[in-house]
């Protein structure tokens, strides 16, 4: 390892430390000018960036119920414009424009990603222009992934997790997403919100297909108990 690299990690250590979730409260930190995303674009890519996280720890900025974790459909009829699935409540998915016969795909974006990004759209244009019908759902929870804050983006994963476990329950129950007809696609830390989501289901329900996508490895090592430690700060 080069000298850069020991400086850089030994940088990124000393500025994730104010937002450990067992760092005395500093409240001088969350503002309205800390908490503002901005996207930030460099060619072709596109990244989400804050000058603090948000999450659940002391110094974090507040999670916003029902505008950090979004679910926004495209179907053929509104394939440019997606349309936010809220509340999760009986009947609102089809209102929304879901279709109760039509396989549903849920794309899960990963770190630092916008939603629509470029994976999103890709997702989305691949199953639309296909001859047979797809509901295309993006779980945008960009927000709570901004960079360069990742160890507070993977404790946030189980709490979207749990967003989409609800999400899928209640619209599995209503008939509007028939869970049979669900395929989960996640990418980066995407993959882990899928996995986590369809392991919380409750008992009876399974999701048929679940696609992870480069899985985000940082944390969640089989070796060691990194992830035994961030199971304590779910």
């Amino acid at each position: 390892m080069n000298v850069f690299a020991q400086f850089f990690g030994v940088a990124l250590n000393l500025l994730m430390t104010p937002f450990d979730p067992s760092a005395p409260a500093m409240p001088y930190i969350v503002s309205e000018t800390t908490c503002t995303t901005n996207l930030f674009r460099m060619g072709e890519n596109e990244m989400k960036v804050s000058l603090a996280p948000r999450g659940f720890c002391p110094n974090c900025c507040p999670v916003k119920s029902g505008v950090d974790v979004r679910f926004v459909l495209y179907t053929k009829a509104r394939p440019d414009k997606g349309t936010i699935i809220e509340p999760h409540a009986p009947g609102v998915a089809r209102r929304a424009g879901v279709d109760p016969t039509a396989p549903t795909v849920i794309y899960i974006h990963g770190f630092t990603e916008p939603s629509p990004g470029k994976s999103g759209r890709g997702i989305a244009e691949a199953y639309l222009s296909r001859k047979d019908n797809f509901n295309v759902i993006l779980l945008d929870w960009s927000e709570l992934s901004t960079f360069p804050w990742y160890l507070p983006a993977v404790r946030n994963v189980k709490m979207v997790a749990d967003k989409l476990r609800k999400f899928l329950e209640v619209f599995d129950q209503s008939g509007e997403v028939p869970i049979r007809n669900v395929h989960l696609v996640g990418f980066s830390l995407g993959s882990h919100i899928a996995g986590f989501a369809g392991k919380r289901l409750r008992r009876g329900l399974r999701i048929p297909r679940i696609t992870a996508l480069d899985p985000a490895f940082p944390e969640y090592s089989l070796r060691g108990n990194t992830l035994s430690n961030l199971e304590n700060h779910s």
